[in-house]
């Protein structure tokens, strides 16, 4: 069975806006994190898991707020959300000068950016519920 027009066009706008969600998140999680690398005396290899974090919380963040749009079908929006979110952020950085390693980290990040997407849609879903 199809989706109707109806459900295509909540799909696209949920996408969407939980992609700027996760992206708006991001944002601001790497500006408080820099701030508090600045305060404390922090090792300078941290920033390599400080990245996992972020990517993890913005996804979260993007499923959570995507799927309020859509309503329904929380874990798929919402790893769809995570999907789009790393490949904008790939697409951003390669436009930036930065080579993407797609067997490296990247992978790993990509994995965990729709493991969290996914889970932020399913809570949205759970708590939409009750």
């Amino acid at each position: 069975m199809g989706k109707s027009k109806y459900e295509q066009r909540y799909f696209a706008k949920s996408v969407a806006f939980g992609t700027l969600t996760s992206v708006i998140a991001s944002i601001i999680l790497l500006v408080l994190f820099s701030v508090f690398m600045m305060i404390q005396q922090m090792p300078s290899d941290s920033g390599f898991y400080i990245s996992f974090v972020i990517i993890g919380l913005s996804a979260l963040a993007g499923g959570f707020t995507g799927v309020g749009v859509m309503k329904c079908r929380g874990m798929m929006t919402g790893s769809v959300i995570g999907f789009a979110y790393i490949m904008l952020i790939a697409l951003i950085g390669g436009a930036a000068g930065f080579s993407v390693n797609v067997f490296g980290t990247f992978l790993l990040k990509a994995m965990l950016s729709v493991l969290f997407g996914g889970i932020g849609g399913i809570l949205r879903t759970n708590i939409r519920r009750r």
